[in-house]
C-alpha cells in the first residue's frame, strides 16, 4: 500500500525502520524509536500524534515530519526532509541531564518549534543546516545555535546557550531576551530585528557581519567587542555596553532613528567607538548620542543629534575627519 497507520498506547520499534518503497508512517499514540527511522530508503512522511522518545539517532523523510506531543532525545539527533516541513507541535528535550544535539535539514521546507526547547533538560548543540522559514514559539535553552542557511527565522522566547550563537541566513528576528555564553555572530542578508524585549547578552562578543540592514530596539552588552558591518535604525533608545575591558564598538555604515528621534548610549571601558559613518540624519536625528568611557572616539561622518553629543566620560580622546561635523537639528 501507500503507508502504513499504526494504533496503541505505545509503538515502541527496537530496530531499524526500513522502507522499500518509501511509504508513509502514521502513528496513532506514543512512539519509540530505538535505531534509525527512514534508514536506506526514506519514509515519505512521519507523523506521530502523542510522544515520542527518538533514541536511535536520525529520522528520514521525503515529505514532511510531524510530532504532535512532547519529543526526548535519546542520542545526538538528525531530522532530515528532502524540501519538506518538520513540525515540533509541543515541547522537546534532551532525555535525561547528558544533553543531546539536534540537527535539522528541511531544504526547502519550513521548520516550526510550537513550544519550549531544552526546558526540561537542556539540549546539546541546534544546528540548521537548511530551511525557508523557522520559527521557536517558546523559550530555547541549548548548548549553542547554529544556522547555515534560511529565508526567515523569528525567536518568540528567551533564548539561552552556554556557547556561541551563530546565523547566517536572510532574515532574523530576536523577540525576547538572547543571553549567549560565548561568541554571537550575525551574518544576516535580509534584516536583523530585535524588538524591545530583544535584548542580547554576548559574553563573548556580538559581530553583525552580513550585508543585510539591522532594525535594533533592545540593549546589547559584552564583555567584549561589538560591531556592526551595516546600517543601522533605533527603534528605541539603546545602550550598547563592552563592560570595564578593553572592548571596542565599532560601526562601519550609518545609524539613523526610526519612528521618532532615539538615544544611542555607549560605554567601550578602555576599549575605543569608531564610527565609520554618519550619525544621525536630517530626516533621522537622534535625540542625544552620549559617550561614556572609551579610550578613543573616531567620527567618519556628519553627527545629527538634536539634544546634542554629551561626553559623560574622564577623558575621552575624540578624532575628526574633516568630512565630519556635528549638527543639533
Amino acid at each position: 500500500g501507500d503507508g502504513t497507520t499504526l494504533t496503541g498506547s505505545t509503538i515502541t520499534f527496537t530496530n531499524t525502520v526500513e522502507n522499500a518503497s518509501s511509504q508513509t508512517l502514521a502513528i496513532t499514540g506514543n512512539a519509540v524509536f530505538g535505531n534509525t527511522v527512514g534508514a536506506g530508503t526514506a519514509l515519505t512522511s512521519l507523523s506521530v500524534s502523542g510522544t515520542s522518545a527518538i533514541n536511535g539517532g536520525s529520522v528520514n523523510t521525503s515529505g514532511d515530519q510531524t510530532y504532535g506531543g512532547a519529543v526526548t532525545l535519546g542520542a545526538n539527533t538528525s531530522l532530515t526532509t528532502t524540501g519538506s516541513n518538520i513540525h515540533l507541535v509541543s515541547t522537546i528535550d534532551s532525555f535525561d541531564s547528558n544533553a543531546r544535539g539536534l540537527t535539522l535539514i528541511a531544504g526547502t521546507g519550513n521548520i516550526s518549534f510550537g513550544a519550549s526547547v531544552g526546558a526540561t533538560n537542556s539540549l546539546g548543540a541546534i544546528t540548521v543546516t537548511s530551511a525557508n522559514n523557522v520559527n521557536f514559539t517558546g523559550d530555547v535553552s541549548a548548548a549553542s545555535f547554529t544556522q547555515n542557511a534560511g529565508t526567515g527565522t523569528t525567536f518568540n522566547g528567551i533564548q539561552n546557550y552556554t556557547g556561541n550563537f551563530a546565523f547566517t541566513g536572510e532574515n532574523l528576528i530576536v523577540n525576547k531576551s538572547l543571553t549567549v555564553g560565548g561568541t554571537t555572530i550575525i551574518a544576516n542578508s535580509g534584516q536583523f530585528t530585535t524588538s524591545n524585549a530583544g535584548i542580547i547578552v554576548a559574553t563573548g562578543g556580538f559581530s553583525q557581519t552580513g550585508t543585510g540592514t539591522n532594525s535594533i530596539g533592545a540593549n546589547i552588552t559584552t564583555d567584549n567587542n561589538i560591531s556592526f558591518a551595516s546600517s543601522i535604525d533605533l527603534t528605541q533608545g539603546i545602550v550598547f555596553s563592552t563592560g570595564t575591558g578593553a572592548g571596542d564598538i565599532s560601526f562601519l555604515e550609518a545609524i539613523n532613528s526610526q519612528g521618532g528621534e532615539r538615544l544611542l548610549d555607549l560605554d567601550a571601558g578602555t576599549g575605543s567607538i569608531t564610527f565609520g559613518s554618519t550619525v544621525g540624519s536630517a530626516a533621522q536625528p537622534l535625540s542625544r548620542l552620549v559617550l561614556r568611557e572609551s579610550s578613543q572616539v573616531s567620527f567618519n561622518g556628519a553627527v545629527r543629534a538634536s539634544d546634542g553629543v554629551f561626553v559623560l566620560a574622564g577623558a575621552v580622546n575624540a578624532t575628526w575627519t574633516s568630512a565630519s561635523s556635528i549638527n543639533f537639528p
